[in-house]
């Protein structure tokens, strides 16, 4: 059943703890790390040549099982430009090692595919904003909500209406009519999920060649998976009790344990996906495990990346989500689980992301703490005349709250005290009108560019709507660092 373990380097994997500047790449470790250990090093020196096993999970899921394969994916959709690295560098990477690069689709997710962030500019204020296509009706959305993207039929997108108020950005209605098209290229898909991964595949085309995708439901068609279901299913205990070990081990927030429960059994790593009436997916158990046809049975998270690292490429590349989550990276513990209880190391991983905003600045932007300050100072001028320059009614104020205090503690009303001071901050309010409106205003301001700021440098914009020069650079810096790294025996 196991494949021949990969070299003394497997289970290598290398982290990152935050996004690069704009407009940056990060690779890590650098391809041209001298590291004998570098997972980035030539196919015929780092990289195994496939086993039996791995060669039949690879044909079954359309992969070529007769070379190195460099991997990586991601859910469904029109990501960010982090994502959009991982693109460009797998197919640089195989081209510089000699190997073959392939992408897989994580469509037994049910990320959110029909809602898209659009750059615009509020009207009033001239600030960079932010609104939301929903590129079909509600009725749609709310037909498949919680729906694994694979299971979710191929849409027909609808136009992007501006709320009002705001102005599409410059270059955002092209970037719209792009994305209509891409998709409706794509309108016989068998899925939305397989829809938006092609029409992804065809608007980076100008950028660089598509690796080969296949879907992680595919999986579960495989003589590997259902190898391994049998095995969960003969002793889930000891595959649940080496996945919460491994846990134990590399605590993540993000990551439940599996569960045990005297009514159902052991939590499965397995998701039940629904393909009748209702389109859903359900966790599994050892007791329900039997009565779900293998086909609608699809891996979760960890066990998919781990049977792809284990049987379906000789090197995965992660961004910073599976490069690091939390304290301790679903990297370590899927490894540690597979070493507990497979008994099996996992081929190598590295980490490719970037960041490019749709606004970059060099203006200096207000700091939160900024911020902060000039939206106290708007209001603390309004109850201290000594902040407006009031010396004399600001002494008279502390002298009106001493008298509110001693009427309190000798038991008499502090009521006609309490008016006076009222009246007095009335009349400190209207005679310094105009430096209470400056503060106002430069609260404003500061309130305004804050929000804009965080709109501007948002690294999670859709690709489509990025600058294409920018998209265009970050391509040649990721295949100029492959270049540069390719050494003897590595590929063209």
């Amino acid at each position: 059943m196991s494949p021949a373990p990969h070299e003394p380097h497997a289970g290598r994997t290398v982290r990152h703890p935050s996004p690069p500047p704009h407009g940056e790449c990060l690779i890590s470790p650098r391809p041209d790390d001298a590291d004998p250990d570098n997972p980035w090093r030539s196919p015929d020196r780092r990289i195994a040549h496939p086993g039996p096993s791995q060669s039949r999970f690879r044909s079954e899921l359309g992969l070529p099982p007769d070379r190195p394969i460099i991997m990586s994916g991601h859910q469904a959709g029109l990501w960010h430009a982090g994502i959009a690295a991982k693109w460009f560098a797998v197919g640089a990477a195989a081209a510089a090692r000699g190997a073959s690069a392939a992408w897989v689709v994580v469509d037994q997710d049910t990320n959110d595919l029909f809602r898209l962030p659009v750059p615009v500019r509020d009207m009033a204020t001239g600030q960079a904003a932010r609104a939301t296509w929903n590129l079909v009706p509600g009725p749609f959305v709310a037909a498949h909500d919680g729906a694994p993207t694979g299971l979710i039929p191929a849409c027909s997108p609808g136009p992007f209406v501006p709320p009002p108020g705001r102005a599409p950005e410059p270059g955002v209605d092209d970037s719209c009519a792009r994305i209509i098209a891409g998709l409706a290229a794509h309108a016989g898909a068998t899925s939305a999920a397989e829809q938006f991964a092609r029409a992804a595949s065809d608007l980076l085309a100008p950028l660089a060649p598509a690796p080969f995708l296949f879907f992680a439901s595919a999986i579960s068609r495989t003589g590997l998976f259902a190898e391994i279901v049998e095995r969960m299913t003969r002793d889930p205990r000891a595959c649940r009790d080496a996945y919460n070990a491994a846990l134990t081990e590399f605590p993540d927030p993000t990551i439940p344990p599996l569960s045990e429960s005297a009514a159902t059994g052991s939590e499965l790593p397995l998701w039940a996906l629904g393909r009748g009436a209702v389109k859903s997916r359900s966790r599994v158990t050892s007791s329900q495990v039997a009565s779900v046809e293998r086909a609608s049975l699809a891996p979760r998270a960890l066990l998919m990346t781990g049977l792809l690292r284990w049987a379906g490429c000789e090197l995965f590349i992660h961004g910073l989500g599976g490069g690091e989550s939390g304290a301790s990276g679903y990297d370590r513990i899927t490894e540690s689980w597979f070493r507990r209880w497979l008994g099996v190391e996992l081929a190598p991983a590295a980490v490719v992301t970037a960041s490019i905003s749709r606004w970059p600045s060099s203006r200096p932007l207000p700091s939160p703490e900024a911020v902060h300050r000039a939206m106290w100072e708007a209001h603390h001028a309004r109850h201290n005349p000594r902040y407006l320059g009031d010396i004399a009614a600001d002494n008279l104020k502390h002298e009106l709250l001493s008298a509110i205090r001693d009427s309190r503690l000798s038991g008499r009303s502090a009521a006609p005290a309490f008016k006076e001071l009222h009246q007095l901050l009335e009349r400190v309010r209207t005679s310094r009108s105009a430096q209470i409106d400056t503060l106002d205003t430069r609260a404003r301001i500061a309130g305004d560019e804050s929000r804009s700021a965080t709109v501007r440098s948002d690294r999670t914009w859709p690709f489509p709507f990025l600058d294409p020069a920018e998209l265009e650079r970050l391509a040649d810096r990721v295949r100029a660092q492959f270049r540069t790294s390719a050494g003897p025996g590595a590929g063209p």
